[in-house]
Order: structure tokens, then C-alpha cells, then sequence
């Protein structure tokens, strides 16, 4: 059989020439690239026509309002702490940032972020919205080396360590087949839209990388790493406006209106990204559920909102509270513990371990209301 040869119409200079070119606007309507004549053409299509916006692949990309659902506080370093949570034997100001585990209206109860089986207690006022650990953060985002990432009024600020401050998202690989052109991009409040294009590597540790004075912006598959990443990579701290990753080679995340840049696309559906983000994680603030006396504990099945990536794991702050009724007596505890028994990425069976057991009839349903959040995490 003859071998079918493609032939590209363009040059390697044209092609180079169009990496990066962004549609803009000029005299009130769109204009975009031309590979063919390397200028600008008017589209004709009139300011605020959609259109102009390819598909977002990152999740929870809108940081004026982005998905939360670990609700994470934490208090800064300075704030006051003490020994007891009725703060009468005082330590004085926080070595470092502190996250906060449980949160009432007396206290905050923080952990030592060196050795975490030290915990101590802080005005509940001295608690801000955020998170200051190694790990995730807001939904699908981790945090790694940050001193800091904080929840804003309408944004979300990385407080960096001099050394370099990295701000994740996790994509899993079959989700981008390799060679795959992509551009991504972030917008920060200084002003700066910091993009960079390429194809999909594997086993890189660049594909896509922009330099800057202040870090670097990259998407890779390190080897032995089973995802793709997009990374902000920070030495000094950045607020965050939005971020993009797209098919193609230039980005579509803004556009300039002067000397300003402006988002061409308006807010996210909310329930739409929480819908995608609880497919790596579910966390609940208050449950209803029923189940029935097992063994040495009251077995409670639980149902996800949507189809999780995979089976999670449960995790829970602190001990657990919660309201147990059921044919026989009922009862209030707190300090339980709980152990995932079973699951699947649609449910799971949860033990909630009660330490007296005989005032429900076995056999007969429990109903139980747990007050203390769950957290069902299938991230990668």
C-alpha cells in the first residue's frame, strides 16, 4: 500500500510565529491569529460574544470564589496560644502557622506543625480561613513548601518561603493523551498573566514551562509519577485570580481592556464544579444516616453525592459527636471514633464505635446524626 504523506501548508516559522498569540480586542471586536499572513485579522465578532473561551481542563479554577469543602482555618504565626482552652497558661506568640482542628466559639484548637501530637488553643478570633501544611488545600489544589494558603474575601493568596512555594492541581493521565498541545495560564492581582505552551510529555519534568522573575509556571508527568500536574511556582507571595489549562497554543483565560486584564469568562457554575470536584473528595458537615447495632458499634451506611474517581478513605479531624435514636433508648456522645469497613465509589459502610451498645435492640434500625465532618478522599 502507498504511504499517504500530510504536508502542513504553514512553515516551521509560521508555526513558531503563532505559539502564544491570544485573541484580542481592537476597535470593538475580537481579532485572532492568522497562521497564513503571521498578523491579526478582525473576526467581526463583537466584544462580549462568547466564543472566544476553550474548555477549562482544570477544576476549580475560579479563585475569587473557589470550592472549599474542607473549610480549612488555621491561625498565622504571632497569633497568641496557650497551653489550655481556658487559656490560663500562656505559651505567647506562634513560632509559625498553626492549623486549626477544631473550632468553637471559645477556642481554636491548633496543631504544632512540627510535631503534631502537641496541640494547643488560641482565640477563636485569631483563626483565618486557610491552610498551612503540606497537601490539599481547596478542592483539587495542594499546597507544597507554601508557609500558607489563604482564603481571601475573592481570592486565594500563597504565602511563600524565599526557597520556592509550589501550588498544584493533580490530573489523572488517561484524562490527556501525551503529545496532546496544551497551553496554561495564570492570573495574579499584580497584573501578570503568566502562560506557557507545549505538548504533553510523559516522564518529564517539563512539558509546558514559562520562567519569570518572581518563579515558574509548568505542566509535567515527573517519572514514576502516575498524573499530570499543573504547578505555580512562587518565591515571593502571589494572589491568585484564575487559572487555565486548554487545547491549542494560545490561552483564552483573558483579555486586555487597556492596560487591564479581564477574565473572558464569567464565574463557573458553582454546583458544576463542586459536582466535579467531589469526584476526588466528599466532605460533610453534619450527617444523617441509618444503619443498625454491629458488634461493638452502630453501622451506618453512607451514600456519595456522585460517583467518586475511586474508592475513597475516611478521615476525621478530631473525635467524633454524635446523636444516636433507636428502638430501645437513644443517646448523645462525643469522642467517638469511627473505621471505614467497606465501599465502593458510589457508598460506603462506616463503624461508629459507642462504648454502650445495649440501649439499642440489635437488629432494629439506628438512626444517628454525626455532627463532626467527614472527609471521603479519593484524590490522587
Amino acid at each position: 500500500m502507498p504511504e499517504k504523506i500530510w504536508r502542513l501548508p504553514y512553515t516551521a516559522a509560521q508555526i513558531d510565529a503563532s505559539v502564544g498569540k491570544s485573541p484580542i480586542i481592537k476597535n470593538g471586536t475580537w481579532w485572532t491569529w492568522d497562521i497564513g499572513t503571521s498578523s491579526y485579522r478582525d473576526t467581526g465578532v463583537l466584544l462580549g460574544t462568547t466564543g472566544f473561551s476553550n474548555r477549562n481542563l482544570l477544576d476549580n479554577w475560579y479563585f475569587a470564589d473557589p470550592i472549599d469543602q474542607r473549610h480549612g482555618y488555621m491561625i498565622p504565626k504571632g497569633a497568641v496560644i496557650y497551653r489550655d482552652s481556658g487559656f490560663t497558661e500562656l505559651i505567647g506568640p506562634a513560632a509559625a502557622a498553626c492549623e486549626v482542628v477544631e473550632k468553637t466559639a471559645a477556642y481554636a484548637k491548633v496543631r504544632d506543625p512540627a510535631y503534631h501530637q502537641s496541640f494547643y488553643y488560641a482565640a477563636p478570633s485569631a483563626a483565618v480561613r486557610g491552610y498551612c501544611e503540606n497537601g490539599y488545600t481547596i478542592d483539587r489544589w495542594y499546597s507544597y513548601e507554601c508557609v500558607s494558603v489563604k482564603l481571601l474575601e475573592s481570592r486565594v493568596q500563597i504565602i511563600a518561603k524565599s526557597s520556592g512555594s509550589q501550588f498544584v492541581q493533580a490530573i489523572p493521565l488517561e484524562e490527556i493523551e501525551e503529545n496532546t498541545l496544551l497551553t496554561l495560564s495564570f492570573l495574579d492581582t499584580d497584573g501578570e498573566l503568566t502562560v506557557c505552551t507545549g505538548r504533553a510529555a510523559h516522564n518529564a519534568e517539563h512539558s509546558l514551562y514559562a520562567n519569570t522573575d518572581w518563579g515558574w509556571i509548568s505542566f509535567r508527568n515527573l517519572p514514576n509519577v502516575p498524573y499530570w500536574q499543573a504547578v505555580f511556582h512562587t518565591t515571593v507571595n502571589k494572589t491568585l485570580v484564575a487559572g487555565k489549562l486548554e487545547l491549542g497554543s494560545h490561552q483564552t483565560l483573558a483579555h486586555k481592556e487597556g492596560d487591564t486584564w479581564v477574565l473572558n469568562d464569567p464565574p463557573p457554575n458553582k454546583a458544576l464544579e463542586l459536582a466535579k470536584c467531589q469526584r476526588y473528595q466528599y466532605a460533610t458537615s453534619s450527617y444523617y444516616g441509618a444503619g443498625e447495632v454491629d458488634g461493638a458499634g452502630i453501622n451506618i451506611g453512607v451514600n456519595f453525592p456522585c460517583t467518586m474517581r475511586s474508592t475513597p478513605t475516611m478521615q476525621t479531624k478530631t473525635g467524633i459527636r454524635a446523636q444516636m435514636a433507636g428502638y430501645g433508648g437513644n443517646g448523645f456522645y462525643e469522642n467517638l471514633t469511627a473505621s471505614f469497613r467497606w465501599g465502593s465509589s458510589t457508598s460506603c459502610n462506616i463503624l461508629i464505635n459507642v462504648p454502650d451498645t445495649s440501649k439499642f435492640v440489635p437488629g432494629y434500625p439506628v438512626t444517628a446524626r454525626i455532627d463532626t465532618p467527614l472527609l471521603f478522599d479519593a484524590n490522587l
